[in-house]
């Protein structure tokens, strides 16, 4: 066949029909999306079905994945209507990718600034299965709740991902040999530099963010190990400036180097709310974490650039244990599930290695816990009211969705309150807030106020905006198949791999999607488009991947 022209002639619609069956705000049962905070690995939205639209807000850093029931296949391919394309062979089949379960930042590439359509399609081997799936991602500027003047950003240098959020003034422990660099972004100020200096005597200017503390190349983070001034023991501060003048009060970072060193930097420790299953931060070996007493918590443990099949926790106050499976959790989990950890009323430093089979792979990681039971333990001054450390941004989600707001909050014997426009919600008396299944009547304005002895606090507004979902149709398509190609010489149906069919609505350039028929089949239903004004083509693929041009265009509203 190499010596014949690759394009076919056929009249592929001369025998074309639609048939629709409208299923208002009905949409498939099969495939779900999950839009995930690429910073912190949480998931933001969940339970996000086909056709639905959903819209970034404040998440600045995401990613989006995809799970589909009741359906075998090996591999997921994602295609976007930017021009992304990327194939996933392994869970948790994310758009752009992760490495050992740390989600990509999908914001980084070129392409996702502005709104666009993200297409899943399941493949078992070379072959499709399954309809593919489509949502609309509308790209909208982060306005967060500012609760501080500054926050830095502990960035692991290996990876160029943010592992933990600290305010200013904060207190950070480091092993001697972790690779990190530090950025720094300030809220309520215009600014268009940063000068870094530490009490070790380094100083240096960035002028782009993320503004690192040692530089990077367009978000590829330079290492601070090694670096003058950044060893030992040092304070890091951050001023703004803005033009030639300093703007707003410095940030400071307290980082104590020297911790435990040898195979421990490979380990990441992560916190977790035991109530909520909810990460809450991580943390390199030789940190120091603070618990409140009686707060339900476990930890869980992953070790980057060694394979291992177990981990073995050991504490200071003698408990010792085995995890075998993921998430690796020191206190134990069902089905990620985390149990409570229980008997620790007094600090304790809490130690992970990995092992392969009998043989240990990684040195021994440890990060120091404290338990303390209130901020006078800290402050050495009288109890104060609580104080709100961070909080959800503005959330628009789709009808149908799920929804957690969020508030932590620092001090001592703290209770919780939920409201909405100004009243209370029976029952929503934790830190977190689930809104199941949302419709219109969950809409408003939400705040939290956290309270203890001293006083309360009021947390920020978080606006709720639910958007009603469009309704929906299925579309099934037939055609005749070729017979020829372009220079006449003839086309055997068993010449034929596959059909794409290519689809996108009349209002925006292009085929936002394609999905892949086998050569067999001269039938296809599109399930759940939205309503709209769609256009159609169609291409045939030959056994050697040779693909004709597109069919003429067909235009059909769907209602």
């Amino acid at each position: 066949m190499s010596d014949r022209c690759t394009v076919f002639r056929f009249i592929l619609f001369s025998a074309l029909f639609f048939t629709s069956q409208v299923f208002s705000n009905q949409v498939s049962a099969l495939t779900r999306f999950n839009l995930i905070n690429a910073e912190s690995g949480a998931v933001v939205q969940s339970n996000i079905a086909p056709s639905q639209q959903i819209v970034l807000g404040d998440v600045s850093a995401f990613n989006v994945s995809v799970q589909i029931t009741d359906l075998k296949y090996d591999r997921i391919h994602f295609f976007t209507s930017n021009g992304h394309s990327q194939t996933e062979s392994v869970a948790p089949y994310a758009l752009c990718g992760d490495i050992n379960g740390r989600y990509l930042d999908c914001s980084a590439r070129a392409g996702f600034t502005s709104d666009f359509t993200l297409t899943a399609q399941a493949y078992s081997g070379n072959a499709p299965v399954g309809s593919a799936a489509s949502i609309r991602v509308l790209v909208q500027q982060p306005q967060p709740t500012p609760v501080a003047d500054a926050y830095f950003g502990l960035v692991d240098a290996n990876t160029n991902q943010v592992t933990s959020t600290l305010a200013s003034g904060s207190q950070l422990a480091l092993p001697d040999n972790a690779k990190f660099n530090v950025n720094v972004r300030f809220l309520n100020i215009t600014y268009d530099r940063v000068r870094f200096t530490t009490t070790g005597g380094a100083v240096r200017e960035e002028g782009v963010s993320p503004y690192a503390a040692c530089g990077d190349n367009n978000g590829d983070y330079f290492s601070c190990s090694g670096v003058s001034g950044f060893a030992g023991n040092f304070v890091l501060s951050a001023q703004a400036y803005s033009g030639g003048s300093p703007v707003g009060e410095p940030a400071t970072l307290s980082v104590a180097r020297g911790a435990s060193g040898g195979g421990s930097a490979q380990a990441t420790f992560g916190l977790i709310d035991a109530d909520t299953d909810v990460p809450l931060a991580s943390f390199f070996p030789g940190s120091q974490v603070v618990l409140q007493q009686n707060s339900a918590f476990n930890f869980n443990v992953q070790f980057s650039g060694v394979a291992y099949d177990r981990v073995k926790f050991n504490t200071s106050n003698g408990s010792s244990r085995q995890e075998g499976a993921a998430p690796y959790a020191a206190c134990g989990d069902y089905s990620g599930n985390y149990l409570s950890c229980t008997g620790f009323s007094d600090d304790f430093t809490l130690t992970a290695q990995a092992f392969s089979g009998t043989k240990p792979v990684t040195m021994p990681a440890t990060i120091t816990v404290l338990v303390r039971d209130s901020v006078d333990d800290f402050t050495g001054g009288d109890l104060q009211p609580p104080v709100v450390t961070t909080q959800s941004g503005n959330q628009v989600v789709s009808e149908g969705s799920d929804v957690v707001l969020r508030i932590s909050a620092m001090g001592s014997g703290i209770l919780y309150q939920w409201y909405r426009d100004g009243v209370s919600i029976p029952g929503a008396t934790a830190n977190a807030l689930s809104l199941n299944d949302v419709d219109s009547d969950d809409g408003g304005s939400y705040y939290c106020v956290a309270s203890n002895a001293a006083g309360s606090t009021r947390s920020g507004t978080i606006t709720v905006n639910v958007l009603a979902v469009a309704g929906s149709a299925d579309v099934a398509i037939s055609w005749s198949a070729p017979s020829s190609r372009m220079d006449g010489s003839w086309l055997s149906q068993t010449e034929i791999d596959t059909y794409r069919i290519y689809y996108g609505l009349t209002s925006e350039s292009g085929y936002s999607n394609m999905i892949e028929v086998d050569g067999s089949n001269t039938r296809a239903v599109l399930q759940d488009l939205t309503f709209g004004e769609y256009k159609f083509a169609l291409s045939t693929v030959d056994i050697n991947r040779l693909e004709s041009s597109l069919s003429e265009l067909y235009v059909l509203r769907v209602q």
